[in-house]
């Protein structure tokens, strides 16, 4: 798009509708992860290692992203593509909470949770770098990681009122034995956020079709410019390396805080809310720090406050159970430098008429390694939790253990990536 006014009536509502999709997703992401989901799967009767192996399943759905390059090659509007994929997504998480009044035997609804939140998780993914290329078309190139961070903020801070409210209500219902009527209170919450979150997308300019079409690429093309470009490579190679690890752990802190750390639903809503003022606070300065030295040296201050938040967790048990607090903190304020950063970077290593299909490219890789990733940790984890293990003496738990397990490749990674791609990324700077 050359010669656009971006401040222009239409792309300023245009962009207003992005940030309110945005922010509605990201609500609508609160209630199917971490301890929300983890109740509706207790009350399953999953057990715990299956229930970190469910809440990973965001990481495993970057696997489907393959199918992004083939919708890239269709005739049909990107906005048509969009909207059906993530309308099949959003019905499928709130169908998960409708799950357990289905008269249906336990196993089936098991079985069935698991198809919905797999279902989920791939409608949202694979629609992820269309509609980033697509929205971000709108957003002035010289403010994209200001504009990323103050929509970030518009959702965290929704999302702190948001999800102290469900979780206090959640308690409510919890304290008068009623998860049933939790589980009715969440999925109505949904079906009304679903309604936002389409209107929302209606509101956004479809992009030109034959556009698109005519700068498709060959996938052989792409692949050869992946395999050239010597940065985007080396890139794609440490994110490929760090997702085999990364499901480590996310998906069992859920149960670990509901369970082993003994934590309301309403405190745990309070130290997310506190972690997403942290959140809040940092982005701005995260996105100036990012402008200035480039989206990878943020991804790599974002890697150094997630590794000192893992080795907090070590030291996370019931006794000291106050600890996850400063994790939870720490792995907040990195995800303002990991989340937008992740998708900006790829606006520095690749010309545009290959975002797309390398975009999907890199997060089907990345998806594989953490289906490897997801089902170690879930062996792992059975296994620690069964048989029991001690370091020095002291009596682990199992996500104590894994975090051991993930700290020195974390510390490898940040090395790599510094030595691939943040360090010729300065010299190509310098010169320029």
């Amino acid at each position: 798009m050359t010669n656009v006014d971006f401040n222009c009536p239409e792309y300023r509502r245009i962009r207003k509708a992005y940030v309110t999709q945005c922010t509605v997703e990201h609500l609508v992401y609160l209630l199917t992860v971490d301890a929300f989901l983890a109740k509706l799967l207790s009350y399953l009767n999953f057990s715990d290692a299956l229930i970190g192996v469910i809440t990973s399943f965001t990481s495993v759905a970057f696997l489907f992203q393959l199918f992004s390059i083939l919708l890239v090659q269709t005739r049909i509007s990107t906005k048509k593509i969009v909207v059906t994929l993530d309308v099949i997504s959003q019905l499928s998480f709130l169908i998960i909470y409708c799950i357990p009044f289905v008269p249906l035997s336990g196993d089936v609804k098991r079985i069935a949770v698991v198809l919905f939140v797999i279902l989920g998780q791939i409608g949202k993914t694979v629609i992820e770098s269309l509609y980033f290329k697509w929205a971000n078309a709108y957003v002035d190139p010289s403010v994209r990681a200001m504009f990323s961070a103050r929509k970030e903020m518009i959702s965290l801070f929704c999302g702190i009122i948001f999800s102290t409210t469900v979780g206090y209500f959640v308690d409510r219902f919890e304290g008068l034995d009623n998860m049933r009527g939790a589980f009715i209170f969440i999925s109505s919450v949904m079906l009304i956020l679903n309604i936002i979150n389409f209107v929302s997308f209606l509101l956004i300019k479809d992009e030109d079709t034959d556009e698109r079409i005519q700068m498709r690429v060959p996938i052989k093309e792409v692949l050869a410019h992946i395999r050239d470009n010597k940065i985007y490579r080396n890139y794609v190679i440490i994110a490929v390396y760090s997702s085999l690890y990364g499901s480590f752990l996310g998906g069992f802190l859920g149960i670990y805080k509901v369970k082993e750390l003994a934590m309301s639903m309403l405190f745990i809503q309070i130290v997310g809310v506190v972690a997403d003022f942290t959140r809040m606070g940092v982005s701005i300065p995260i996105a100036k720090f990012s402008n200035k030295y480039g989206f990878a040296s943020g991804m790599q201050l974002a890697s150094l406050l997630s590794l000192a938040a893992h080795v907090i967790i070590v030291f996370t048990a019931p006794q000291t159970w106050y600890l996850i607090i400063p994790y939870t903190l720490l792995t907040s304020a990195a995800a303002a430098g990991s989340t937008q950063n992740s998708f900006n970077i790829n606006y520095t290593l690749l010309p545009t008429k290959y975002m797309s299909q390398a975009m999907a490219i890199q997060r089907t890789l990345c998806g594989i390694a953490s289906a490897i990733s997801i089902l170690l940790a879930g062996n792992i984890f059975d296994t620690v939790q069964k048989s029991g293990i001690a370091i020095f003496g002291i009596d682990l738990y199992p996500q104590q253990f894994m975090a051991i397990i993930m700290i020195p490749f974390m510390t490898s990674t940040i090395i790599l990536k510094h030595i691939f791609v943040v360090r010729p990324l300065k010299k190509i700077y310098s010169k320029a």
